[in-house]
């Protein structure tokens, strides 16, 4: 029997890991360094945001925890992430500012 809630457990945690959490309908946000947004503890999706800072993020980072940047008017990363990386996250971003 332990070992049976053991596996049920497992399968719930790994489907909860692969969930997206949708941060959304905000005038502006700031996100400050990698550690910030590994609390988060699975994917992202930034969506309906006015004006969103992510700065001090490493690529690594970003990739394994940005699923989604939508709809956003001014996007602003600052760290170590390529340009390329950051817009192959994007869909309907009027600006993209990389510092």
């Amino acid at each position: 029997m332990d070992t049976a809630k053991k596996v049920s457990r497992e399968f719930i945690d790994s489907a909860r890991a692969q969930q997206v959490r949708y941060i959304e309908n905000l005038g502006s946000l700031e996100i400050t360094g990698g550690q910030e947004l590994r609390e988060f503890g699975r994917k992202v999706v930034f969506r309906n945001i006015k004006e969103l800072r992510i700065t001090d993020v490493d690529e690594d980072t970003f990739t394994s925890v940005v699923d989604g940047i939508i709809n956003v008017n001014s996007l602003t990363v600052t760290g170590n992430v390529r340009k390329m990386t950051v817009i192959s996250r994007c869909s309907f971003v009027e600006k993209v500012n990389k510092e």
